[in-house]
Parts: structure tokens; sequence; C-alpha cells
């Protein structure tokens, strides 16, 4: 049987998502790297120590490894796209939240949420 052309639709389904998720996941990585090249500044302007910023850039990645099964099972019982949405949403919004930070607690705290969402 020749070949027409066309794609089956499973195929699509993964170009789509790829298409779609890839340009988030790039941003999202950006994002949580980004802190690595203002720490100096921001240890700087806050009188951080080096255990302090020790504390606050792995503040992230704690929660983020930490609240990876639970987030897998609300994907499951909620679907991908509901969480995705709330997943992004709650990254924006504590992105967007992070630079109002006034003190060591204050950073941890919105850097600790930033890793849940």
């Amino acid at each position: 049987m020749a070949n027409t052309g066309t794609t089956t639709p499973g195929r699509v389904r993964w170009w789509m998502a790829g298409l779609l998720l890839g340009p988030i996941t790039f941003f999202m990585s950006l994002d949580r790297t980004a802190i690595v090249i203002a720490a100096p500044t921001i240890q700087a302007e806050y009188h951080f120590t080096l255990v302090q910023m020790s504390f606050l850039l792995t503040s992230f990645s704690w929660t983020y490894a930490l609240l990876q099964v639970p987030s897998g099972w609300l994907a499951e019982r909620f679907g991908p796209r509901k969480m995705l949405y709330w997943a992004n949403f709650l990254w924006s919004l504590l992105t967007a939240l992070t630079p109002a930070g006034s003190g060591f607690a204050s950073f941890v705290v919105s850097r600790g949420l930033l890793g849940a969402g």
C-alpha cells in the first residue's frame, strides 16, 4: 500500500503535545535556574550569608522533588490539562511575587511555594 502523505492522528497528537509543552518546559526550567545569576546581587542587597543563600537556592528544589509523586497523583485524578493549567498559573503568580520578598524567610517561602507550583 502506498503512502498517501497523510499522518495518523496519533502522530499529530504527539507533535502537538511537543510543540505546546516544549516552550512551557523551556521557560519553566529557565526561570528556576535564573535565580543563580541574580544570587550575588540578592546576597549583597539583603546581606544574606552563604548558608542562607544555600537554603534560598535549594528551597525550590526540595519542594519540587518532594511533591513530584503527589503532583502525578493529582494529574491522574483531575486530568493533565487542568493540572498543567494550575501549575502554570501558580508558577507565574509565584514568580511575580518572588521579588516582593523583604527578607530571608519570605524569600525561602516564596521559592518553596514556587517549587510546589
